[in-house]
């Protein structure tokens, strides 16, 4: 596996935001959680930034977007980093495969990606998904990116921000009108940091029932071992 390192640790605190801040925004301590069911954290004001960088997967489902005849596959073009100077961890949002494609740990000393990629994209598996899905923009709500798609016959928007000191991150996906229960895979690698606001985890699949499916969160512990799941079943 090849570990290669985006100069983003150097440059987060000189990030230039990708958008101004929005002029309603407020300080950190006075954003909102958007979030009912999970434990609600200080939000981490966040840099937001595109850039170009080296394509550091190497899971052959999750390469596939980017294969181009050629053994290299082709790299991050504007791939949006979230960083802030007070935070350890940057997520990494990709907008051709749809996906958070890592998290960037900046102080590992060996491998710096604590979260990669692996698989197809979560919503692969939702009720009314079919091939591949189609980014249509960004948006900003309370400074946080929510991250607009579809995906077959879904809408999807899916917003990532960091909690306390970014010892926490968070995802939130919504759906627009779910006609269907709602599963969502994970890489089996990450399923014991994540805590879900609603559904049941068997294996790496999170089933979250249609009545529920309209949003649904996930906490991720980023710098402990790992955190049991809710409503876990066995296979």
């Amino acid at each position: 596996m090849r570990f290669l390192v985006p100069l983003i640790a150097a440059a987060l605190p000189a990030l230039s935001p990708l958008l101004a801040q929005e002029s309603e925004s407020a300080d950190s301590a006075t954003l909102e959680s958007p979030t009912n069911a999970l434990p609600v954290g200080l939000p981490v004001k966040l840099d937001i930034s595109r850039r170009l960088l080296k394509n550091f997967l190497s899971d052959e489902t999750a390469l596939s977007p980017y294969a181009n005849g050629t053994e290299a596959p082709d790299d991050f073009v504007g791939a949006f980093s979230l960083g802030s100077p007070k935070a350890r961890f940057v997520p990494i949002w990709d907008p051709v495969s749809c996906r958070l494609v890592g998290v960037l740990d900046i102080k590992a000393p060996d491998s710096p990606y604590l979260l990669l990629a692996e698989g197809p994209i979560p919503t692969s598996k939702a009720s009314g998904a079919s091939g591949e899905p189609d980014y249509f923009g960004m948006r900003l709500d309370g400074g946080r990116p929510e991250f607009l798609f579809t995906h077959g016959g879904i809408t999807v928007a899916e917003m990532i921000w960091l909690e306390d000191d970014g010892e926490i991150m968070k995802q939130r996906f919504s759906f627009r009108k779910p006609k269907g229960d709602i599963r969502l895979i994970f890489p089996a690698a990450w399923t014991n940091r994540i805590t879900p606001s609603v559904g049941t985890f068997t294996d790496n699949v999170l089933t979250v029932p249609v009545e529920s499916a309209a949003e649904v969160t996930l906490l991720y512990r980023l710098t402990a071992d790992g955190a049991p799941l809710t409503d876990r079943k066995e296979p």
